[in-house]
């Protein structure tokens, strides 16, 4: 087992290094999540004109929500509103929008690891 492990140790510190990267916790947008991105931006700025904090506090919220990942559930529905009016790319993410996401204590931790092959010469 020693063996293997010697040879794993370098492909597992590799893995878990990846773990801690900005791809693992923010995955690269879809087309359809960056235009609604543009479009939340534009409502941002608009709200913000119009100095209306809760719907500036509510289109943040979404804009935070759209800028992460997905579910595939929650790409279709993004998917699905591309074209949408604004009310309703508004209505439907606060829908499906958690209001706060708390990533505080999370952790990605190499629990164990099952070695099938040959047996390794001394």
């Amino acid at each position: 087992m020693e063996k293997y492990l010697s040879r794993l140790t370098p492909v597992i510190r590799a893995r878990l290094a990846l773990t801690g990267g900005r791809r693992w916790l923010l995955p690269e947008p879809s087309p359809a999540s960056r235009q609604a991105v543009i479009r939340l931006r534009q409502l941002i700025g608009e709200a913000a004109r119009l100095r209306r904090h809760d719907s500036l506090q509510q289109l943040e919220r979404l804009l935070e929500f759209v800028a992460g990942g997905h579910t595939a559930g929650e790409e279709h529905l993004i998917e699905g509103l591309a074209e949408a009016p604004d009310s309703e790319l508004v209505r439907e993410l606060s829908r499906v929008a958690p209001d706060h996401v708390n990533w505080e204590g999370m952790e990605v931790r190499l629990s164990g690891l099952i070695v099938f092959g040959p047996e390794l010469p001394a």
